[in-house]
């Protein structure tokens, strides 16, 4: 596993790489949350740990999926062979969609700063308390966001939407639920659905992947990438962003 690119592939944004090369960082639910303090060399401790084992997806057979993936299309190789492997991350699905809704109309920059002061040096608050602490929404500089932080949170914590019932869901049904939410369109919808609920064949739509799909797959729906569309889509994300696609 590429540790660098998979942290810092934009599906995640509580981690950082200090100058001796460890990637720090903090992932899970305030009260629950866990520390990360590593290097690449260090992927052995990862595997051993059973939170970062699940985390970084060791539990998925990655040699079947880029088994399906290679041979599929030339650039698709081509990105694999030039980033290293990268996993997607199985996140808390409350962290994902709350940092997802703060990921609108921003860069990665911005969207890091939101979530460190929304969880200041702690784990991601609960969907409980970002309703009872509403008032500090509008103080950390979410802009827009935040209306759609609460609802979302509101819509969890009074119940309306049950992230756990989104797995017993088909994909086109939990994306529905999702976008029931206020603010919750497609694209965050998507990014929960892959990074936070592991639906691999879902690939979320940015300004980049429309830039890719319509270069080098001639416009064509992304699902032409197979069943582990969502893997795929990381790679070519990041190679494109690599060697400045225009």
């Amino acid at each position: 596993m590429n540790l660098a690119v998979t942290l810092s592939c934009g599906q995640c944004f509580r981690f950082s790489q200090d100058q001796d090369g460890y990637w720090n960082g903090i992932a899970g639910i305030k009260g629950s949350e866990h520390r990360l303090h590593t290097r690449q060399c260090d992927q052995r401790a990862l595997e051993d740990d059973p939170f970062w084992h699940h985390y970084f997806s060791f539990d998925r057979d990655y040699e079947a999926i880029e088994s399906d993936l290679r041979g599929r299309f030339e650039i698709l190789d081509k990105a694999m062979d030039a980033v290293g492997q990268i996993r997607i991350l199985s996140q808390d699905p409350w962290e994902t969609l709350g940092s997802f809704i703060l990921s609108q109309n921003n860069n990665i920059k911005r969207i890091r700063g939101m979530v460190e002061r929304l969880c200041r040096g702690s784990g991601f608050p609960s969907a409980e308390e970002i309703v009872q602490c509403k008032d500090f929404l509008c103080t950390i500089g979410l802009g827009f966001r935040d209306k759609y932080l609460y609802c979302g949170a509101a819509s969890i914590a009074q119940g309306k939407l049950d992230l756990k019932a989104l797995s017993t869901m088909s994909t086109e049904e939990a994306r529905k639920a999702l976008m029931t939410i206020y603010g919750v369109g497609p694209k965050v919808a998507d990014c929960t659905l892959l990074y936070g609920l592991g639906r691999y064949e879902v690939c979320p739509m940015d300004v980049w992947m429309k830039r890719v799909m319509e270069a080098w797959f001639n416009g064509e729906s992304p699902s032409i990438l197979g069943p582990y569309a969502g893997v795929a889509q990381q790679y070519l994300f990041h190679y494109a962003r690599m060697i400045d696609l225009k």
